[in-house]
């Protein structure tokens, strides 16, 4: 029942989706009769939500949760208390700039100032290999960058200025986002074959009940 009410639940948030999948994972049946869960599973493909932000997979995978079993017998999931996840993302060129243009992003990009000037019109301009090529305008004039991951997976920003390359690294490396209920704190990158994978720790405090706002 709650991995039907999750699944249902998460098509209705989406514009567009090609694969929705929940497992809710028990130790033991009597687990249920407590509202503990060991461990929860989504696992999607094409999402698209109503503001345009695409993926082409997401994967995640959260620790135990509580649920309140009363509220899901009259069709909710609720949350006793937050718990942690972690989340995997799968993006190619097209998704990344739908996610940097997007209002998740709206409050985090206007923080991106330099010398009082803002950098703006951060964007992919090239995804193949295991780097991304970006670009992005600062004093008037555009900037070009590459991205490539370190050995532990960090955002390492090649370019000039490098006070324009280290704070769009710190911008990469610290990411976080609200994606309404799920916040993630981006912990690592990986390129290969023109896709992106970014691997995130998680808090989730809420399940997602209405149509997405970004």
């Amino acid at each position: 029942m709650l991995s039907n009410l999750a699944t249902l639940g998460l098509k209705a948030c989406l514009a567009k989706y090609g694969r929705v999948e929940v497992q809710v994972l028990t130790k033991n049946i009597w687990d249920l009769v407590t509202g503990t869960i060991a461990q929860v599973e989504v696992v999607g493909q094409g999402w698209q939500s109503p503001g345009g932000v695409t993926c082409r997979a997401i994967f995640v995978r959260t620790d135990g949760i509580q649920v309140d079993l009363a509220a899901a017998w009259r069709g909710q999931i609720c949350l006793c208390a937050p718990t942690h996840a972690k989340v995997q993302l799968q993006l190619n060129q097209a998704d990344f700039n739908h996610f940097l243009a997007s209002r998740l992003l709206t409050h985090t990009l206007e923080k991106l100032v330099i010398a009082g000037d803002p950098v703006t019109k951060l964007r992919v301009t090239d995804l193949t290999g295991q780097e991304m090529a970006l670009t992005a305008e600062w004093q008037g004039i555009q900037h070009s960058f590459i991205l490539q991951p370190n050995a532990q997976g960090k955002a390492q920003i090649l370019g000039e200025p490098q006070v324009l390359v280290q704070e769009i690294e710190h911008f990469f490396n610290h990411l976080v986002v609200d994606l309404q209920g799920l916040e993630l704190r981006l912990d690592s990158f990986a390129i290969q074959t023109g896709l992106l994978t970014l691997h995130a720790q998680a808090k989730l405090w809420r399940f997602p009940e209405q149509t997405l706002s970004f």
